[in-house]
């Protein structure tokens, strides 16, 4: 991961050495404006052990999942080295197991919405690169769809989550900015229930708690 940083901050450096007739302010300095995809790995442990107590499974889930996340979010500047990023993520996995009991196939998806407000700290800053460093959090909420056996029914819940993150930002042209950050995720969504008043599986207490690193990359508009 630090190669990669260094792919993304190295050309700005270069490009910064060649045109520094551009004069910019320093990119820490402008309000910025971002959006892209990433892939976190994650442990939903309760769900994660709900499913392994699937009767006839047929291959154990394993503890860490990889998701697709989505994600934008504008960064505002407090002061010369302090800024404050309002973010939206949107994260989603899924599990499909071979059983040997009903359809033969047991699946859970799960869903979270992750609305997050994160404090950085610009480590290194310049006209055309910065790398920031980030902690924050946010009231998140969350869903899984089951469908195992004769269980077909979606559960939703809601919690805290908490974020630490390092992003790196180069210049692609004068206002257009490639991002790439890696970030640790907590996340405490609480108990799930359905519209009905169920829970999944029928046991009471099952929750969306869910841990694990990330990577992701995105296109920025600084003005």
């Amino acid at each position: 991961m630090v190669l990669a940083f260094l792919s993304v901050l190295l050309p700005a450096l270069a490009l910064g050495q060649e045109g520094t007739e551009l004069a910019l302010p320093p990119s820490q300095d402008r309000i910025e404006v971002t959006g892209g995809m990433g892939v976190d790995y994650v442990r939903a442990s309760d769900l994660v052990n709900l499913l392994n107590s699937t009767d006839g499974l047929m291959a154990r889930v394993p503890d860490f999942k990889s998701a697709v996340e989505f994600f934008g979010f504008v960064d505002v500047p407090v002061t010369e080295r302090w800024m404050v990023k309002i973010e939206y993520a949107y994260l989603l996995t899924s599990y499909t197991v071979a059983t040997t009991v009903g359809s033969g196939v047991a699946e859970q998806t799960i869903t979270a919405f992750l609305p997050s407000i994160i404090i950085q700290y610009v480590l290194v800053g310049a006209p055309l690169y910065n790398l920031k460093v980030g902690a924050g959090g946010g009231f998140h909420f969350g869903s899984v769809a089951r469908k195992v056996y004769f269980e077909d029914e979606s559960y939703s819940g809601k919690g805290p989550g908490f974020i630490l993150e390092l992003e790196g930002n180069t210049a692609v042209s004068e206002h257009l900015f490639a991002s790439l950050g890696v970030s640790l995720r907590w996340e405490w969504i609480g108990a799930l229930t359905s519209s009905e008043g169920t829970t999944p599986g029928g046991i009471p207490g099952i929750s969306m708690h869910m841990f694990g690193p990330g990577a992701r990359i995105g296109v920025g508009y600084l003005f």
